[in-house]
Formats: C-alpha cells, structure tokens, sequence
C-alpha cells in the first residue's frame, strides 16, 4: 500500500470502512456479535438497515447490482455520518 495513503487510512475516525476483513461466524457469536444470514435467490432484493456493516459472497457466476437508498428514519443516521 502506498505509505500517504496508509497514513491517512490510519488517520481516518472512520478506519473499519478501510478494511476488508473476514472472520468466521463461529468467532463473532462467540463474541457477542448479533448478526443475520440471508441467503438471496434469483429476482429477491436485500437490504441492510442504515450503519450497519456488511459483506457479501458469491458462491458461483452472478451479476450483482447494488442501489443506495435511505428510508426517513435513516435521516439523522446519515445526517451523523462521517467521510474520509
């Protein structure tokens, strides 16, 4: 990685969005962690609720698309978001 873009990736408050990390659902329930598996088929959407973080995997050929909306409860979650 390039040694500026390191050092403002170590400066940023918001450094998890720099990270692409996978850990085994095992060690995250073990933790505490409260999450949700879904599995999508052909023609069904997905939607993540406002500040959370999420990853995806793809088990095989796919086209994925993917659209940023905001429901106006996720307003003052936006409106409390930081940038880089």
């Amino acid at each position: 990685m390039h040694s500026q873009f390191r050092e403002q990736v170590k400066s940023c408050s918001e450094f998890i969005r720099h990270k692409t990390t996978l850990i085994h659902p095992e060690n995250l329930i073990r933790n505490g962690v409260k999450m949700t598996r879904a599995i999508q088929r052909p023609g069904e959407f997905v939607i993540s609720r406002a500040a959370a973080y999420h990853s995806g995997f793809n088990a095989g050929y796919n086209i994925a698309e993917a659209v940023n909306f905001a429901l106006p409860s996720w307003i003052k979650v936006g409106e409390s978001a930081k940038s880089c």
